[in-house]
């Protein structure tokens, strides 16, 4: 007999003796702290790795996972919320960055070669870190992720922060997805500068929305006696494909980083 938020106890046939789902020792793509370990190495080659070929190898090495895991389509799904943003630092950064080959001027801003370059390159590196991190949590629930943080004794702070940031943007994701149905449905018959108008607004009100929802979430668990900890309730199991993934992952990462200069210059 198990109540409801799965913990087993004693019936009178005897104590249960299987793992109830919430505290599962198998994750389905391995131990999250191999994946972890991945990530780990999959950032920080994003951003030190030699402005190259190499850089693209690493998003051929990503999306290959995804196609491997079965998660190529939610991964390109959630990037296309990632992509503007990474775009528009790619743009602030080529505006900024000095460069002798002009482009173009426009209204007295001059963008160059070298600016172009640069910008492309953070954009770059700034999606690769992006689709690593979001690879991970379309692989790892968060239930997971925290139970791998506390037995790798990652501060409680940043445990605390990593959980509640992934159930902040759930909800937001859904109060965006509702106001953008709002005004598809009531913008249908206005004129394109109408409907731009009304989006602007309602952007607005969708940020206005998250502060006063952060707010309300944030005295909903003080009053509810929340300390900062996360209780982590999965049991975790080191296993050899554990190491075998680890490894091949770690593998690959490292000859990426071996291959010569010359070869990579596009």
């Amino acid at each position: 007999m198990t109540p409801a938020f799965g913990i087993p106890h004693t019936s009178p046939a005897g104590p249960s003796t299987a793992l109830p789902s919430s505290i599962s020792a198998d994750a389905r793509y391995g131990d999250p702290r191999a994946l972890l370990l991945l990530l780990t190495g999959a950032t920080v080659s994003a951003v030190l790795l030699p402005a190259d070929l190499r850089l693209g190898l690493l998003a051929a090495l990503l999306m290959l996972s995804a196609a491997v895991t079965g998660t190529p389509g939610a991964l390109l799904r959630k990037l296309r919320i990632v992509v503007p943003m990474t775009l528009a630092i790619g743009i602030a950064v080529a505006l900024q960055s000095p460069g002798e080959q002009l482009l173009w001027r426009i209204i007295g801003i001059e963008i160059t070669r070298e600016g172009v370059t640069a910008g492309g390159v953070v954009a770059l590196r700034l999606l690769l870190v992006a689709a690593s991190s979001l690879l991970f949590t379309l692989l790892v629930p968060i239930s997971d992720a925290v139970a791998a943080l506390r037995q790798l004794r990652v501060p409680s702070t940043v445990v605390a922060v990593a959980w509640l940031t992934d159930r902040f943007l759930t909800l937001l994701a859904a109060d965006a997805r509702r106001m953008m149905e709002s005004v598809q449905a009531r913008s249908a018959a206005l004129s394109l500068p109408r409907r731009i108008s009304l989006s602007t607004r309602v952007s607005g009100t969708f940020l206005v929305r998250a502060v006063g929802r952060s707010d309300t979430l944030a005295d909903a668990m003080t009053a509810r006696g929340f300390d900062g900890r996360i209780p982590a309730l999965r049991i975790l199991r080191w296993r050899r494909r554990d190491t075998v993934i680890s490894a091949a992952g770690l593998a690959l990462l490292f000859l990426i980083w071996l291959l010569p200069h010359a070869w990579m210059q596009p």
